[in-house]
């Protein structure tokens, strides 16, 4: 019996959706300030960069780059992982939502944006001030041509039956391709599929986590949006189930039984109804543990001297190891880290959110993946506004 996805039916229930929104990082290596500093501390040229912020702290381009971080992770939640260019798959059942998000997201994205172009000439002469002997004014675009840096598009792409696929070529190199279609869809899949399960996994980890607690004891602090990220999953499961998975539809009845009815200020109050639901939590969990995982690739290869960097020490510094591992181990198109607006709030009054802004950067920007960028160096010499 073959294990192969039916591209059929997945070909007409889904589709596959391209998202780019990109933003001005207002930064840029200032390459006779770094030979200054070299020479002045008797240092080799070139082991060490002075890059600068043309606008220091602008509020208005912070209030962009945020917008953009959390569009991304609103796409990212609502699709799954399909190919390591960046293709992610939806669902029609998810269309609409996703639709509608996205849309509204994109609307305030470009407000964002005229709102920053609009304060621009006058951040420019405030970085006068800020930047001092720093400051050239050849280095900051017309506001007309910085509009051009900030885009939001979302393509969709429908996914290709591969009975309707025609090739012009001898049979059995025909017969190869369409093989190897097959098995690169079939993958695809499962890898859309584990992801799923792996962050159904993920918040039903968090809940039985801060539910483990009995009468007596030390009561487990926990925000409201315990119950909501798991009422979210349930939702998601309803929508994401492509293979048509009979197990993992059984799993989001059982979990959407149990939390009828479930509040978070019932969960502090009541043992019963803590126990009955940490109980349905962890049978689920059980289940889940024989499911497959997402594999994560190996470390790239700079990962080592990534962690070195003036940006991981600082985000190290404040978020600690295990976050910090997780951005930097990701691989590309992987799903990223998701905030709640209390942990963003509470990195940016650590101001931590900066370093970690940077971190994700270096880490997931197209110049990491450019030609013969393979070390922290060769990332800290390019020009990311070129």
């Amino acid at each position: 019996m073959s294990n192969k996805a039916p591209t059929q039916s997945i070909a007409s229930s889904s589709m596959l959706v391209e998202f780019s929104i990109s933003t001005w990082t207002a930064r840029k290596l200032d390459k006779t300030a770094s030979e200054d500093v070299t020479s002045r501390s008797n240092a080799l040229k070139g082991v060490a960069n002075v890059n600068k912020k043309l606008l220091g702290n602008c509020a208005e381009l912070s209030a962009v780059t945020k917008f953009a971080a959390n569009a991304r992770n609103a796409h990212y939640a609502m699709t799954m992982p399909w190919s390591d260019m960046g293709l992610r798959i939806l669902t029609t059942a998810q269309y609409f939502k996703y639709q509608g998000a996205i849309t509204a997201l994109q609307d305030e994205f470009y407000v964002l944006v005229q709102a920053f172009l609009a304060a621009y000439d006058w951040e420019v002469t405030l970085a006068q001030t800020v930047l001092g002997d720093l400051f050239n004014r050849g280095e900051y675009p017309t506001r007309e041509s910085l509009r051009d840096k900030f885009r939001f598009q979302v393509n969709y792409v429908p996914i290709g039956d591969v009975k309707h696929w025609a090739l012009d070529m001898e049979e059995e190199n025909a017969r190869v391709l369409t093989e190897h279609y097959e098995t690169y869809f079939s993958e695809q899949v499962a890898k859309a599929k584990a992801d799923v399960l792996g962050r159904f996994r993920d918040t039903l980890s968090s809940m039985s986590q801060r539910l483990d607690y009995a009468e007596g004891e030390a009561k487990k602090v926990f925000r409201d949006s315990l119950v909501d990220n798991v009422t979210d999953m349930i939702d998601m499961l309803a929508v994401s189930n492509i293979t048509g998975d009979a197990d993992m539809e059984d799993m989001r009845v059982q979990l959407e039984n149990a939390m009828k009815g479930v509040t978070p200020d019932g969960l502090r109050r009541d043992e019963n109804m803590r126990a009955d639901t940490k109980r349905v939590v962890d049978n689920i969990l059980t289940r889940l543990a024989d499911k497959p995982k997402l594999l994560v690739s190996e470390e790239p290869l700079f990962v080592d001297e990534l962690k070195s960097s003036p940006e991981v020490v600082e985000a190290l510094a404040v978020l600690g190891e295990a976050i910090v591992e997780q951005i930097i181990k990701r691989p590309v198109g992987y799903e990223p880290l998701l905030f709640t607006p209390e942990q963003e709030a509470e990195f940016e009054a650590l101001e931590a959110l900066e370093a970690l802004e940077a971190l994700e950067a270096l880490e997931a920007s197209p110049p990491v993946r450019a030609d013969g960028v393979k070390t922290i160096e060769d990332l800290s010499s390019l020009d990311w506004d070129a």
